[in-house]
């Protein structure tokens, strides 16, 4: 994909990594009494977290080639985690380890890169209004609702690209972890 781009455009100056999916799967003894498997364990740390960082190490390698700008920077590597890197409720541990995974390394990634001009920052989107959420049923939908603080609403696709391009357009926004998600912080209940 890289190569491809790097072809059709002549180079390669942002990347936005958007990779997401996963396993409801309880940590170590489930339902049955038995451990997580590693398999749902391994397809989701690999899809949304050493996915992402090859996507952002052979983008990177594109992006040292450019010309540096005024600023002395060539590009920017966007990651999107997810509020779930923070607030992993029950049965992410996987999908929030590899969220938090994301975060974890943004820092380290835009220390690595910073010598080159390469910058790299984060989002950590909340409940957005993808597809799947809007399809999802009222009674998955309203408790979501309930801990936004405002607005009021699921995140817009637009404004996740809104941040995007306000990423790309900051030249000091680096090595940061951004929340876009109307204040909400993911509850936790137990039945003890």
């Amino acid at each position: 994909a890289v190569a491809d781009s790097v072809a059709k455009f002549g180079g390669i100056h942002g990347v936005v990594a958007c990779a997401g999916g996963g396993f409801g799967v309880q940590t170590v003894v489930n339902k049955n009494g038995s451990a997580h498997k590693s398999k749902p364990w391994e397809l989701t740390i690999g899809l949304n977290l050493t996915g992402v960082f090859n996507l952002h190490k052979h983008a990177a390698v594109e992006m040292a080639k450019n010309p540096p700008d005024e600023h002395g920077l060539r590009g920017v590597l966007i990651s999107c985690a997810s509020v779930a890197a923070q607030d992993g409720q029950k049965g992410q541990i996987a999908y929030a380890a590899a969220k938090g995974g994301l975060c974890a390394m943004t820092l380290p990634m835009a220390r690595d890169l910073g010598k080159l001009g390469i910058r790299a920052v984060t989002i950590l989107p909340g409940t957005m209004g993808t597809d799947l959420m809007l399809s999802a049923p009222d009674r998955v939908k309203e408790p979501l609702f309930m801990g936004i603080c405002a607005p009021k609403r699921f995140g817009l696709p637009s404004e996740f690209a809104l941040m995007c391009t306000q990423i790309v357009d900051n030249p000091y926004l680096n090595g940061e972890c951004i929340r876009l998600d109307g204040g909400i912080r993911m509850p936790y209940s137990s039945k003890l």
